[in-house]
């Protein structure tokens, strides 16, 4: 437009060939319109723009390695490489980590878990949700279960089972790895964990489980055998227990009926009304 006024401009001459053409006063490179030559802009002048040198390795007759830079003569390759920088002789030691990062990062010990199908115990990493048994290719999960109503379907999970107060389990049998009784559970139990009754019980179905857990001022009635690695009873129990490990009767505790096992402790107070049969320490079995 007329009335726009005009940019400042300078003049700049061609270093290669001489043409001059002009250019905004900012500018910092730019590119001969004659020879296409790539020029930068230094306090009001051109010059050249700095191109880096390829450097070719080539043999010649002798089998000698020589370099070859653009626009200049072959030269010789010395067998001694030129040194770019001494190394230092004596290198920073690297921080130590703090303790709680060994703490906080520590690996966690594997799981065993017995197969649901097979009965083969192999390890999981813990946390998971599922895995499978490398012998049969049985489907395990680990998935937890809180019973608060009746309940009649199969459970079978290698996580913890919790049968709340208003909660009833009764059909089939139920396998799980802990079991914690509230209410009322009439079927048949392998836990490979624990068993524990909070109320009183009448269970008319056989127990397989780790440890059975029965704690004081609980009264639990066995009409099958039970059979369990280990016992810690501190209630009142009728029946018949086998524990392969260690049955342990605390104080104030009462048991009417057989008990097996390799290890009797009776603590001071404990009532003991029945038969008493010692197994074998090479008597115990993979639950």
């Amino acid at each position: 437009m007329a009335g726009e006024p005009q940019r400042e401009r300078i003049e700049l001459v061609c270093p290669e060939c001489g043409q001059s053409q002009l250019e905004p006063a900012l500018v910092v490179s730019t590119v001969c319109r004659s020879c296409r030559a790539h020029l930068q802009v230094r306090d009001g002048r051109a010059i050249r723009r700095a191109q880096s040198i390829t450097r070719i390795a080539k043999l010649d007759a002798d089998g000698h390695p020589v370099l070859v830079d653009s626009g200049s003569a072959t030269q010789p390759i010395s067998g001694e490489p030129t040194p770019i920088g001494r190394k230092p002789l004596l290198r920073p030691a690297p921080a130590k980590p703090h303790w709680w990062r060994k703490w906080w990062f520590r690996p966690k010990p594997m799981r065993e878990i017995c197969c649901l199908g097979c009965g083969n115990l192999y390890p999981v990493v813990p946390g998971v949700q599922s895995s499978q048994c490398p012998k049969c290719c049985t489907y395990a999960s680990f998935t937890n279960h809180l019973v608060e109503i009746p309940v009649n379907r199969r459970i079978e999970t290698r996580g913890n089972v919790v049968i709340q107060k208003k909660g009833r389990y009764y059909g089939p049998i139920l396998m799980c790895h802990d079991l914690q009784v509230l209410g009322e559970l009439d079927a048949p139990v392998e836990c490979t964990g624990e068993l524990w009754f909070r109320r009183n019980a009448r269970i008319t179905h056989p127990m397989h489980c780790g440890l059975l857990r029965v704690p004081r001022g609980v009264k639990v009635e066995f009409l099958h055998p039970v059979t369990t690695r280990d016992a810690r009873i501190g209630g009142e129990v009728r029946g018949e227990i086998t524990c392969t490990g260690q049955a342990t009767f605390e104080r104030k505790s009462r048991f009417l009926g057989l008990v097996r096992a390799s290890k009797l402790d009776l603590k001071p107070g404990a009532r003991h009304e029945g038969s008493t049969e010692m197994l074998p320490a090479e008597a115990e079995s993979m639950l």
